[in-house]
């Protein structure tokens, strides 16, 4: 559904801009070339969820952080960065500071300040954007850049929870506190998470994802004037077909309605997926200028629900 701008106007809604999306990954790899005997006892069944390729690479991941933020930085002109925020939960040598400080260097960009966010696992790009949106309309940040990587290592791809494989890549945008060009306005955004140490880990259980989305999505639309079913689009992670239909039973948007473009080109992505999503959706002639999107991101204990709309900013 389109939404007329005065729509929001009523509420008062002071959302913040995400604009400038990049996603750079490893190499295209068949997931019948993968030698990981984990994905080539459940080929049959990922071939049936419509997930048929990964990323692999074979570059240090920080590598594939910078140029994707360097991708961003560049494509909005270079502007003066007030933050950096580095979402990732793979492990580095030099420690996730270390890995940071590289980043920044890689970048070349003057930077205020900068931190890292981890613990959400996939889900890391929600408390990510909460962070960004936090520093502009805390701390008075006007331009944050947001980057999310990680990658496999020795592990196993497979990725049971979900039905998907597991990819090596990263994701940037610039977060605004006024719109640029084509961008999306978040405009709710709650999170929830299973702090019970007994409880059902999130995307293994059903009905514990069910439920652990479900009050996500009702924080994310508090006071806002649209439901879930005014949604145009909604973006999760790359997962199987079925955890897809299961997430969007979830949100209570319709199945026909969930976006995945890039889901079988690229695997999952961690964190990044939504990201790369959100930049395919930005180019797709499909989305229109008031839009509303629904964004998922999802860790096996927590899940962060952004309500997001397409948005055109004057030339």
């Amino acid at each position: 559904m389109n939404v007329p701008a005065e729509r929001w106007g009523a509420g008062g809604h002071d959302g913040v801009y995400l604009s400038f999306l990049e996603c750079v990954t490893g190499g295209k790899v068949s997931i019948d070339d993968l030698p990981d005997d984990s994905v080539r006892r459940e080929l049959q069944l990922l071939r049936a969820q419509s997930v048929g390729n990964c990323r692999v690479s074979d570059r240090p991941l920080v590598d594939l952080a910078a140029e994707s933020a360097s991708g961003t930085w560049r494509r909005a002109g270079r502007p003066l960065l007030d933050s950096v925020v580095f979402c990732t939960d793979t492990s580095f040598d030099g420690g996730v500071s270390g890995a940071l400080g590289d980043l920044l260097a890689r970048l070349g960009a003057p930077v205020a300040s900068a931190l890292a966010v981890g613990g959400s696992g996939c889900g890391n790009l929600g408390p990510g954007l909460a962070t960004a949106r936090n520093l502009i309309h805390a701390n008075g940040a006007s331009a944050v850049l947001l980057v999310t990587a990680d990658a496999v290592g020795d592990g196993a791809r497979y990725l049971p929870s979900s039905t998907t494989v597991l990819s090596d890549g990263a994701a940037a945008c610039l977060v605004t506190r006024e719109p640029v060009g084509r961008s999306f306005k978040v405009l709710g955004l709650a999170s929830s998470c299973h702090a019970d140490k007994g409880a059902p880990s999130g995307l293994v259980n059903a009905k514990g994802i069910v439920a652990l989305v479900r009050r996500a999505v009702a924080g994310a639309f508090a006071n806002l004037p649209v439901g879930t079913a005014d949604c145009h689009f909604l973006l999760t992670g790359h997962y199987g077909r079925t955890t897809c239909a299961l997430l969007a039973l979830a949100t209570r948007v319709d199945p026909k309605n969930v976006y995945r473009p890039l889901a079988d080109e690229m695997g999952h992505c961690f964190a990044a997926d939504v990201l790369a999503g959100l930049g395919r959706l930005a180019q797709d002639p499909a989305g229109k200028a008031g839009d509303v999107v629904l964004l998922v991101t999802t860790g096996s204990r927590s899940c962060t629900v952004v309500v997001a709309m397409l948005t055109e900013a004057p030339a």
